[in-house]
């Protein structure tokens, strides 16, 4: 081979190594902008208030606040999501009642509604196609079989059986493609039981990972940074005061295999990662109802940021993605 066509085909090999690099990073990126509403690439701190129906946003900057009325509690789901496709989160909810999604679009403030569900499905809005919008979608359980049902943004609709009865749905990118994945958590047949994920890569098909107990809470995200949905729970203790167990298996691959770390209190935190502190990785996260501050635990120096946003009875928009 002559040096010019080698130099030719390493220069394509690194196109396509810097294209496959960006497209891995999509889904991830789709995940930071459903909490992003201010656009400076970091997840902020929001909540949303029952009693009033209110969104509350304080932008990681500090400098960006909102207070946005928009949902019913007891009725509506929180379904952020970037549905404009304007790289901010969308305010956004699924109401039970209708199967109606009421969407506020941040890049025009207008209002969308769209029927796509009924009465008792479960709302999973991500991007499933890969094209940086949040798609609609629910999940149906019937015949002890899940049924997703996504509607893609760009255009027409695919469903698929993936689940049964007792299983929870964890949808990510797990095999870094750009688009989300169906997943599920299957718990055993005890508490204490072993449990396993379950994943339909949308290019690597099937595989399964065991990972926790029946008891955990699955927490998807990208802990490790390397554009792929991490299999992650949290454990809580047997008492309010016991601390929370963070279990994260790492797919990167990288050094050890697995992040363990103790933060939050049983009894009254709720899970709130995201992407908060900038460095394109998850970070471990909390939201203390007691006194209504989140705890930041970043992930790019292992400091801990406390910001005090909402009051006891509100609820942390980014737990959304807990299940």
């Amino acid at each position: 081979m002559s040096r010019i066509s080698s130099a030719f085909v390493r220069s394509l090999a690194f196109f396509a190594l810097i294209c496959m690099l960006s497209m891995s990073s999509l889904a991830q990126v789709a995940l930071r902008e459903a909490l992003d509403f201010d656009g400076d690439q970091k997840a902020d701190y929001s909540i949303f208030r029952p009693d009033t129906g209110v969104w509350y946003v304080y932008g990681t900057t500090g400098n960006y606040i909102l207070g946005q009325p928009w949902g019913i509690a007891n009725q509506d789901r929180l379904t952020p999501g970037d549905y404009d496709g304007d790289n901010k989160a969308d305010i956004a909810v699924w109401r039970d009642s209708e199967g109606v999604w009421y969407i506020i679009n941040s890049s025009t403030f207008t209002f969308t509604f769209a029927t796509w569900g009924v009465n008792g499905d479960e709302p999973m809005a991500r991007d499933y196609d890969g094209d940086g919008k949040t798609d609609l979608a629910i999940i149906r359980r019937s015949g002890g079989i899940m049924t997703w049902w996504v509607y893609k943004s760009t255009g027409g609709f695919f469903s698929a059986q993936w689940g049964v009865d007792g299983d929870f749905a964890t949808p990510g990118d797990y095999d870094g493609d750009g688009k989300f994945d169906l997943a599920v958590q299957r718990p055993g047949p005890t508490l204490a039981s072993p449990a396993t994920f379950y994943i339909y890569g949308s290019t690597v098909g099937f595989f399964g990972v065991p990972w926790g107990i029946s008891s955990d809470f699955a927490v998807p995200g990208d802990y490790d940074g390397d554009g792929k949905t991490d299999v992650a729970i949290v454990r809580e203790g047997a008492t309010a005061t016991d601390p929370i167990l963070w279990a994260i298996y790492r797919s990167d691959g990288q050094g050890s295999q697995v992040i363990l770390a103790n933060f939050g209190t049983t009894g009254d935190d709720y899970t709130a990662q995201g992407y908060y502190d900038g460095d394109n990785k998850t970070d471990i996260a909390i939201w203390r109802q007691s006194t209504g501050t989140f705890w930041i635990l970043n992930s790019s120096n292992f400091s801990v940021t406390g910001v005090n946003w909402g009051i006891p009875g509100d609820l942390p928009v980014a737990t959304y993605d807990t299940h």
